[in-house]
């Protein structure tokens, strides 16, 4: 009778355990399920201190270990078969369903639409890509992280560019993503001295002007003065293993060192002048927010 008695309430305990299971997988959150196993282990708890035969605490015990097998394997299942549909039964605080970086990955060319992440954020920059001032290269960021880029070019790094971006915003990557640590080690650090009154635009990559005022002063700029445009960090080269290579598509068509350029070719000169297609980009902005540096009038210089 006492071990009847106890398995009939072994059923009736397992029974409130299924519920409580039923409604824990409702439940968006992985978080919210533990809450909800932890009241079941909770109910066999109190079943056990409130009985009074090594019988029914037998059964109880029987049960709650069958019950926290099928606990443990449902969490295991949790993670092991979430769909890759952006977990739309889950949101970001500012809205945007979550994904992984696995479902990033499968979007890399413009039938799957082209994702990139930048930081948690995932993006969709499909339309974006004809308007992109530095065409298809962007598509080496295609189903992955834009930061490494952006670590190199620092002139994404404006209010503007960031703005830009933020109009594509689809999505968060999952909190439980790791977003991928960038080496921020400084690629601008042996960048040349440069003169102090040249009028800085940007300082990484280096963009400055030559000094208007100076310009009349001689028809030839002095190297020093020249104005400086960069989209990179100045290479840092071994002048003795440096080879200047000219290529068309797969062919290398020519590969000569240092040495090559100052012995094997004709010396010349000739006066050449050379400006900036943003020079006195400063008196767009006065009309209309645009992209680019602010150039007054001196990206000029022959």
């Amino acid at each position: 009778n006492v071990l009847n008695t106890s398995i009939k309430l072994g059923k009736r305990r397992l029974g409130q355990g299924k519920n409580l299971h039923h409604q824990s997988t409702l439940l968006a959150s992985p978080h919210k399920q533990r809450q909800e196993y932890g009241k079941i282990c909770r109910t066999f708890l109190c079943g056990y201190q409130n009985t009074d035969s090594w019988p029914h605490a037998l059964a109880l015990g029987i049960v709650g270990v069958a019950l926290g097998i099928q606990t443990v394997s449902s969490l295991e299942n949790e993670t092991a078969c979430e769909k890759a549909k952006g977990y739309e039964e889950e949101r970001c605080p500012l809205g945007f369903p979550y994904y992984r970086k696995f479902e990033v990955a499968q979007h890399k060319n413009r039938e799957s639409r082209i994702w990139v992440t930048y930081k948690d954020g995932v993006y969709d920059i499909t339309d974006f890509i004809n308007s992109h001032p530095g065409g298809d290269r962007i598509l080496l960021a295609a189903g992955g992280a834009i930061d490494p880029f952006w670590a190199m070019y620092n002139q994404h790094m404006t209010k503007q560019v960031i703005g830009i971006l933020a109009q594509h915003r689809i999505g968060t990557l999952h909190p439980r993503e790791e977003v991928d640590a960038v080496d921020f080690a400084d690629p601008y650090c042996n960048d040349p001295k440069r003169l102090a009154v040249l009028p800085v635009r940007a300082q990484k990559p280096f963009n400055a002007e030559t000094v208007a005022e100076l310009i009349p002063d001689n028809f030839i700029t002095p190297p020093d003065l020249h104005y400086k445009r960069h989209h990179h960090p100045v290479p840092d080269i071994d002048p003795e293993k440096f080879k200047l290579i000219v290529a068309y598509e797969d062919a290398n068509i020519l590969q000569v060192s240092i040495n090559d350029l100052k012995s094997k070719f004709k010396y010349c000169e000739m006066p050449i002048t050379l400006q900036c297609a943003g020079n006195r980009r400063i008196d767009l902005y006065k009309l209309k927010e645009c992209q680019g540096l602010h150039w007054e009038g001196g990206a000029i210089s022959t």
